[in-house]
C-alpha cells in the first residue's frame, strides 16, 4: 500500500512537471504486453499474453498483429528481442521459442532441449545474431542458457548461484554478458564460460533490470520497495549510486537509456523518471500509464524517444511522430551495417551536404574517430576499438552501435 501511495504522489506531482508530453499509442490488442525491442526510433515490436506480437515501422503511429505460430493453446510471450532488422527471438513462459530471420514475416522453433524441462523462461537476449542467453527459474533456482548458433539449440550454463530470479540480462557482442541477481552483479567476457561477481552492491539491495553500455559503464536499479536508487560502475565491478536527486519511490523495475547521460527508470505502478545527466538529477515523467496501472515493459533506443507499454495493450510514447518528414529533415540521414560490427562499419548516407564531418564517439564522449566526406558511402575501420556501445554522428544525426 505505501508503494500505491507513493505512485498516486510521484504521478501527481508528474501532471505537473510533465503535462503533455506522452502520447497514447493505438496498439490493436488489449493484451498485457510483457516485453518491448526496438531496433531505432522507428521499428520496434512488442510482445505479451495470447501469442501476441505486434510491430511498428513508424515509431509507434500504427502497430500490426505479427503472425506467430499456434501450438493448440495460449502462450504467454515473457520477452521478444532483436538484435537487427531482421533477426529476432520471442520467448514463452514455458520454454517454447521462435525466431524470424525476415523480420517476423515467418518463424522457426527453437530447441530448448538441451536445457531443464519444467523451467518458467522470463527473458532471451542476444548480443549479436549468434550468441544469445535466456534466463529462468526452475523450482526456485536459477537457470540460465546460452546458444552460439543463432539460436537453434541451447546447453545450459553452470553458474555457482542458486539464488533465483535473475532480474537483469544484457549482452554486447560475442562475448559479454551481465546478469543482476539478488545484490550482486555477474560478469562474463568468454560468452558465459567463466564468470567474475561484484561484491554487494549494497545493503538490502535486490537488483532489477540492467542498462551495459561497455564492461566498464553500465547501470542497474534497486527494486526493492522504498528504495529509490539507481547504481552505476565506471569502473569494473565497482558499483555505487548515482546522486539521485529528484529520485522518489523506489523499487524501479526497469531502467534503459538511449546513453550514459539519457536514461529511464520505471516501476510497475506507474513511477517513471528520466535523467540527461547519469544519474545525477532526476524528473519526474507523466507517461499515462497510471490510469490503469500496470506497467510491463519500457524501451529507450534512440535520442529523444521513449516507451512503456504493460496491461491491456497500453503501449504510451514520448518523442515526436515519424510521419510527414520533410524533405530538408532528410539531410544527414543514413544507415549502417553491420550493427553488431567487429572490423568494418558501412555507412550509406541518404543526403548530406559536400565535405560532411562524420564522427565516432564512445560512452564517454571522447572522439575516437572523425572525418570529413562527401561521399554517400564508407567503410570505417573499427579493429583497434574496444568492445562497447559507440555513436555515429553525421551532421545533426547521430545513431548507436555495438562494437564487438
Amino acid at each position: 500500500m505505501k508503494k500505491i501511495l507513493l505512485s498516486a504522489l510521484a504521478l501527481g506531482l508528474a501532471t505537473i512537471t510533465n503535462a503533455q508530453t506522452w502520447m497514447q499509442q493505438t496498439s490493436g490488442t488489449t493484451e498485457t504486453i510483457k516485453s518491448l525491442s526496438f531496433i531505432d526510433a522507428t521499428t520496434g515490436y512488442a510482445a505479451g499474453f495470447n501469442n501476441t506480437v505486434i510491430k511498428t515501422t513508424n515509431g509507434g503511429t500504427t502497430w500490426s498483429a505479427v503472425n506467430t505460430p499456434t501450438i493448440g493453446f495460449p502462450l504467454q510471450f515473457n520477452s521478444i528481442y532483436f538484435v537487427n532488422p531482421t533477426n529476432g527471438w520471442v520467448l514463452a513462459s514455458v520454454g517454447i521459442m521462435y525466431k524470424t530471420t525476415d523480420s517476423g514475416i515467418t518463424w522457426n522453433p527453437c530447441n530448448l532441449s538441451g536445457l531443464p524441462s519444467g523451467t518458467q523462461w522470463t527473458k532471451v537476449i542476444f548480443g549479436d545474431a549468434n550468441n544469445g542467453y535466456v534466463t529462468g527459474v526452475n523450482n526456485g533456482d536459477l537457470v540460465l542458457g546460452k546458444s552460439n548458433d543463432g539460436g537453434a539449440n541451447w546447453t545450459q550454463i553452470t553458474i555457482n548461484t542458486t539464488q533465483g530470479y535473475a532480474a537483469g540480462l544484457q549482452a554486447l557482442g560475442s562475448n559479454t554478458v551481465m546478469i543482476t541477481v539478488n545484490d550482486r552483479v555477474w560478469n562474463s567476457t568468454n560468452n558465459g564460460t567463466s564468470w567474475t561477481i561484484s561484491a554487494p552492491v549494497s545493503n538490502s539491495s535486490n537488483l532489477g533490470s540492467l542498462k551495459v553500455f561497455s564492461y566498464d559503464v553500465a547501470f542497474a536499479t534497486n527494486r526493492t520497495n522504498g528504495f529509490n536508487t539507481v547504481y552505476q560502475t565506471l569502473i569494473h565491478n565497482n558499483w555505487l549510486p548515482t546522486a539521485g536527486n529528484g529520485l522518489i519511490g523506489g523499487g524501479y523495475d526497469w531502467i534503459d537509456g538511449y546513453d550514459p547521460s539519457n536514461l529511464f527508470v520505471a516501476d510497475y505502478f506507474g513511477i517513471a523518471l528520466s535523467t540527461t545527466d547519469g544519474g545525477a538529477n532526476w524528473t519526474l515523467e507523466n507517461t499515462g500509464m497510471h490510469i490503469n496501472g500496470g506497467i510491463e515493459a519500457i524501451a529507450y533506443p534512440a535520442q529523444g524517444s521513449i516507451w512503456v507499454a504493460g496491461i491491456n495493450g497500453q503501449i504510451f510514447k514520448k518523442g515526436s511522430s515519424t510521419t510527414g518528414i520533410k524533405d530538408s529533415e532528410k539531410l544527414n540521414s543514413f544507415n549502417f551495417y553491420p550493427n553488431p560490427s567487429k572490423n568494418v562499419l558501412n555507412i550509406e548516407i541518404e543526403s548530406l551536404n559536400s565535405d560532411e564531418k562524420i564522427s565516432l564517439t564512445d560512452v564517454l564522449g571522447k572522439t575516437v574517430y572523425s572525418h570529413k566526406t562527401s561521399d554517400k558511402k564508407l567503410t570505417i575501420d573499427l579493429s583497434s576499438l574496444n568492445s562497447g556501445v559507440y555513436f555515429i554522428t553525421v551532421g545533426n544525426t547521430t545513431k548507436k552501435i555495438i562494437k564487438e
